[in-house]
């Protein structure tokens, strides 16, 4: 008998170190996947060891930074700093160009009128201080880059390193479900012992930032059609009002005596403002997480007072798992203009009874009402930042004039990315009408609200299609391709789309693929080892056990290069073997990862080893292999790929899509079940009948 070698059992160790390098190496590439955003990809730089600490430290501190600069902009309407913008916002609201919400806070318009209050006519409105994405971006880039080394405060906490810095340069991307800041931050650090440097830092913020600011566009986009606020307004004077000193001049009213009521123009701001202030805490969004009829007492709760309640309601399509509050406050002042020179309101008419015998009298009471005034939103996601909450306000403004409100006649759709350019203006649009609709491409519905834009020289939002899924509009002239937006579908690419001067155009039908929840589990198939370089796949399979867990990447495979990336990741542990996530029909190339997060023992064991020699019968020279004891690290990713195509018949199914992670049976093994490692990733397509997913 004879032992291996030190420098053999050197060896071995350092292939296990290469093999668990490269097991955690892929782990960290697949989970990046979950995290791409388009083309932002996310600084990952290695460190010693002994330099991890300092690692976390500065990448806490550009995460604390990052939240920091996301809560002024929150508080704000998209904006770190409204004067720097060059946003003026004036004690007077309805004449600047936002409201001040609090000491300190200023609150610019996403909506408003820019006209002065006494126009009249073609009034001019302005949406131009909502922000981008790339401009929120860009301005939280700026405050990390700014405010970093306040938190890094020269590195008081490394007193036994000498760190010189440089001044750190930010990228920020607002993500499809959080907020990504990369840091460029040139470091030289001195140990005592070596001098090393380091540039690259990354955190990832747990705000769905994009969630926030689509909701806030779909309100603002909304009030833009559909002048909620405005109608607000209006039933709550409808509600309030009557011949009565207590209540609102009514719009329109007729008393068949002498009742001398009359209303000064300062007592009606007064009420109004205080209505204002107390009815639009209850206008809700539905659909929202602090959706709910008031609770009212036993007189109150009329079908009357009820209904009041429910006008207040107002649909949205973003708002879902989100708190909406609406908000005026009676310090905020108000346009208000009535039909009185005198600053009474008072009947109009008196007229004689035309009943003969009796000495009656006609009161006629008719109010015209302009008013202007303030509304901000806040929206709320009560989970984020760990479940420290995330706020988002912006101010809109609601116009009424002659009792109606002041209608905005521009197609114009709020969140659009783009830049400015004489292509797009509406006087270059000089085709003829362009029809076209947008179906849904499994119920042959109508989708409403889909953004159609036009590219060819630059990019134009022509506008959105109304509630059949119809637009008709004139475009610029020229080739280029028509996209089509909606967040619960896939965007869509037409190539090849021309206009022509002052030609009428029908461009057809256009199908749209929805985004469909759907139900992913994720279960185990065991590998279990027979003999040397022989494995057998259990056929019947398990939950995940304890420190298993579980990763599933779906790539959409593009029919063509105008097709759109889209990926979806979904992660299982013992705690949660099924999640919900968006798919849309096609064919997919699915990586089905397991990672076991356990001990493996690699005991001392002894092995046969024939050697054959000339002209003689093989016999055994038995080895002994060393085992380095309980080994505590995570065990190989066994990791797969496997087509998968969802089907146009699938996408309404119920049933969960089981896909099935590849368990290697691995603690106890010895040194040799080691070497065969590399054999694994042929058990996949060796048992690919067994590891095709259940829909």
């Amino acid at each position: 008998m004879y032992r291996l070698s030190k420098r053999g059992q050197v060896t071995l160790f350092i292939a296990l170190g290469v093999m668990l390098v490269f097991s955690i190496a892929t782990l960290y590439a697949f989970k990046s996947i979950g995290q791409d955003y388009g083309n932002f990809k996310p600084y990952i730089e290695e460190v010693p060891s002994d330099l991890q600490p300092l690692k976390r430290f500065i990448e806490k501190c550009v995460e604390n930074t990052a939240v920091e600069g996301l809560r002024k902009l929150g508080a704000q309407g998209g904006y770190i700093d409204i004067e720097q913008q060059g946003i003026i916002i004036t004690p007077e609201p309805t004449s600047s160009e936002g409201v001040e919400f609090a000491p300190g806070i200023k609150v610019p318009y996403w909506f408003y009128m820019k006209s002065p209050n006494s126009c009249v006519g073609a009034c001019n409105f302005d949406q131009s201080l909502t922000p981008s994405n790339k401009k929120i971006e860009e301005q939280l880039a700026i405050y990390v880059e700014e405010n970093l080394q306040y938190c890094t405060r020269r590195f008081e906490e490394f007193p036994k390193f000498t760190i010189e810095d440089s001044e750190p340069e930010a990228q920020a991307n607002i993500g499809v479900s959080n907020v990504q800041v990369n840091v460029l931050y040139p470091l030289k650090v001195n140990t005592g012992t070596r001098v090393t440097s380091h540039s690259k830092f990354f955190a990832q913020i747990d705000l769905n930032l994009r969630k926030i600011l689509d909701a806030a566009r779909d309100i603002a986009g909304i009030e833009l059609k559909k002048k909620f606020l405005e109608y607000t307004d209006i039933e709550l004077i409808s509600t309030y009002s009557g011949v009565n000193r207590n209540l609102l001049p009514p719009f329109a009213a007729s008393e068949m005596q002498l009742k001398n009521v009359f209303w000064t123009k300062v007592e009606v701001e007064k009420k109004l403002k205080s209505l204002f202030e107390e009815k639009y805490m209850f206008l809700q969004a539905d659909p929202s997480l602090n959706i709910a009829l008031p609770e009212l007492s036993a007189e109150e709760y009329a079908e009357t007072a009820l209904q009041i309640y429910k006008n207040l309601i107002v649909p949205f399509s973003y708002t879902n798992k989100l708190n909406v509050n609406f908000n005026y406050y009676s310090n905020w002042p108000i346009y208000l203009s009535l039909n009185s020179n005198s600053g009474v309101v008072m009947p109009e008419q008196i007229l004689p009874s035309i009943i003969p015998g009796l000495s009656l009298a006609i009161e006629k009471y008719d109010t015209i009402y302009d008013i202007s005034h303030p509304v901000v939103i806040e929206i709320e996601d009560p989970d984020a930042l760990k479940e420290q909450g995330y706020v988002f306000r912006f101010a809109l403004e609601s116009n009424i004039r002659n009792n109606e409100p002041l209608k905005y006649e521009n197609n114009q759709v709020f969140g659009a990315e783009l830049e400015d350019s004489m292509f797009c203006d509406i006087d270059k649009r000089n085709s003829g009408e362009v029809h076209l609709e947008v179906r849904n491409s499994i119920t042959n519905q109508p989708i409403e609200g889909v953004s159609v834009l036009f590219n060819s020289v630059d990019s134009c939002v022509i506008g959105q299609t109304d509630l059949n899924g119809e637009l008709t509009s004139n475009f610029p002239v020229g080739l280029g391709s028509l996209t089509f937006i909606h967040p619960e579908y896939l965007q869509l690419v037409s190539p090849d789309f021309t206009t022509e001067l002052d030609a009428n155009k029908e461009a057809g039908i256009f199908r749209m693929k929805p985004l469909v929840s759907k139900r992913v589990a994720g279960n185990i198939k065991q590998l279990d080892r027979l003999g040397i370089n022989q494995w057998i796949l259990e056929n019947s399979p398990r939950v995940l056990g304890k420190k298993e867990s579980m990763m599933i990447v779906f790539e959409r495979l593009q029919n063509s290069e105008i097709d759109p990336d889209f990926k979806r990741v979904a992660v299982f542990d013992t705690s949660s073997t099924q999640e919900d996530i968006e798919l849309v029909e096609g064919n997919y190339n699915v990586r089905v990862m397991l990672m076991y997060d356990g001990n493996f023992t690699i005991p001392e064991s002894l092995q046969c080893f024939k050697m054959k020699k000339f002209m003689k019968k093989s016999k055994c020279e038995w080895v002994y292999l060393p085992g380095p004891g309980d080994m505590v690290m995570p065990m190989p990713a066994i990791e797969y790929e496997i087509p998968f195509t969802l089907y146009k018949e699938d996408m309404n199914k119920n049933t969960p899509i089981t896909f099935y992670g590849l368990f290697v049976n691995m603690p106890g093994a010895n040194n040799l079940v080691m070497d065969e490692i590399s054999v694994f990733e042929n058990m996949a397509e060796k048992y690919k009948d067994k590891l095709t997913p259940q829909k």
